[in-house]
């Protein structure tokens, strides 16, 4: 870069005159970067109602089946809407872009259960879940 080039660029990133220019120009950025980038998302944690029971009284075997047919039923119907970021056990947390998404997304859940449930012939493998969920801006 030659002399001429480095004056040029001097000359066009005009740097601030003022401590009030700075804070004005660090709130404008501030704004700017709020608007770009934060958005408000709600937040869905479930788990299976009674899981530690029927852990407890038909074996981790049995429990760990539970599970996986639960993950395999709901896992797809959380993503339609939503992003699943992670299960502890028998829980599933995600996220999605709106309230309506997962209140959608819990009903529909709550629906698949529902139909496996009847088509169960033993009431012992019914699955049941609570959902819960939060709104608001991501920390």
């Amino acid at each position: 870069m030659g002399q001429k080039d480095m004056e040029k660029s001097d000359s066009e990133h005009k740097l601030p005159e003022s401590i009030q220019e700075i804070l004005n120009e660090r709130s404008r950025l501030e704004k700017l970067l709020k608007e770009k980038f934060n958005k408000q998302i709600a937040v869905m944690f479930t788990d299976i109602k009674g899981s530690t029971e029927f852990f407890e009284t038909h074996g981790d075997l049995a429990g760990r089946e539970m599970i996986n047919k639960h993950n395999a039923m709901l896992f797809p119907v959380v993503q339609k809407r939503g992003t699943i970021i992670k299960t502890i056990g028998d829980a599933i947390m995600a996220y999605f872009d709106s309230s309506e998404a997962a209140v959608n997304t819990a009903i529909e859940m709550q629906k698949t259960l529902q139909e496996y449930n009847r088509s169960v012939t033993n009431k012992v493998e019914e699955i049941h879940f609570h959902p819960d969920s939060s709104h608001g801006d991501p920390v």
